[in-house]
């Protein structure tokens, strides 16, 4: 072992350049570590001024985007939805005779309606509880053919009145331009029961027998200028209802309105056509009539003198 280190050392020190060589990289290595060391301390010396840290402008937010409007689902047709939605009308409707067209005073509630190539509303009898869906030329209860469904209302015609009446979602009344009342022209023919009934006051009247008959036939026989039908509650039979009644039909001068419904005469309740037979029976025998039914919701009662 020791003539390998002696023979090592010799070799080393015939040549003296390989001791040149690695002083020279020692040196080196100091000289650059040296260098290193006095830049970090010059660098990170504390200082008594902060550096100023230039501020960047940040951009301004854009603008928020508009919220979507709710028009276009709303006019839109759900069943639809390759159809385009219609136009809206200039006005809150049509116009009837360059008039505007009035609320209705039937019973009838507007519930929804549904716009689109076919449009239909739901409508309900507030009297009779009955409701469903029209379109346009259908007939609603108690009254004529749809002429127009709206956003918010139904225009259709009104048999009694003779006219384009309006059931409206929004209930608020419609400004009527009143139209002069045209002059009695003599060839007016005067109501063939006008002579046959005295009004005592709004709710007793003097009548001939026959004009109660009338009434009380009535079901089965429609009378000029008036029309009734059955009135069911429950799917029973519970009375008549006034569906028209002009002015000088026999209903209109014994002081029945459009919507009234009859449910007793004389306190015999009409719940079927044999009570109503067993009235029409009695009437030569009777000098008084009261009729019991509702008016608008409300209790009414009517007597009749016969003579």
């Amino acid at each position: 072992m020791m003539d390998v280190v002696t023979s090592f050392a010799r070799g080393i020190g015939r040549r003296s350049w390989i001791w040149t060589a690695m002083c020279v990289v020692v040196c080196a290595a100091l000289a650059s570590r040296m260098v290193a060391s006095i830049i970090e301390g010059a660098a990170l010396t504390d200082q008594e001024i902060a550096p100023v840290i230039p501020v960047v402008a940040q951009p301004a937010p854009p603008p928020p985007a508009p919220r979507p409007s709710g028009e276009g689902l709303v006019a839109r047709d759900m069943f639809c939805s390759t159809c385009t939605p219609a136009a809206p009308p200039p006005t809150d409707g049509p116009m009837v005779a360059g008039d505007e067209v009035p609320l209705t005073t039937l019973p009838l509630v507007l519930v929804a309606t549904t716009l689109g190539r076919e449009p239909f509303a739901t409508v309900r009898d507030d009297h009779s509880g009955s409701q469903g869906a029209y379109g346009e030329r259908d007939p609603l209860p108690g009254a004529g053919p749809v002429t127009h469904i709206g956003a918010t209302y139904v225009d259709f015609e009104n048999p009694i009145a003779k006219r384009v009446e309006r059931v409206s979602l929004r209930g608020a009344a419609v400004a009527v331009v009143a139209k002069p009342a045209p002059a009695p022209t003599e060839t007016a023919a005067a109501s063939p029961y006008a002579d046959r009934v005295r009004k005592v006051d709004d709710t007793h009247y003097e009548v001939e027998r026959g004009l109660v008959r009338d009434l009380v036939g009535s079901a089965g026989k429609p009378l000029p200028g008036m029309r009734v039908m059955p009135y069911t509650k429950d799917g029973k039979l519970a009375g008549v209802r006034i569906v028209a009644a002009k002015p000088d039909s026999v209903a209109g001068l014994l002081g029945l309105k459009p919507g009234d419904t009859l449910g007793a005469i004389n306190g015999m309740a009409i719940d079927s056509l044999d009570r109503m037979l067993e009235v029409y029976s009695k009437l030569e025998d009777l000098n008084r009539v009261t009729i019991d039914g509702t008016r608008a919701g409300k209790p009414m009662e009517l007597e009749y003198a016969l003579r």
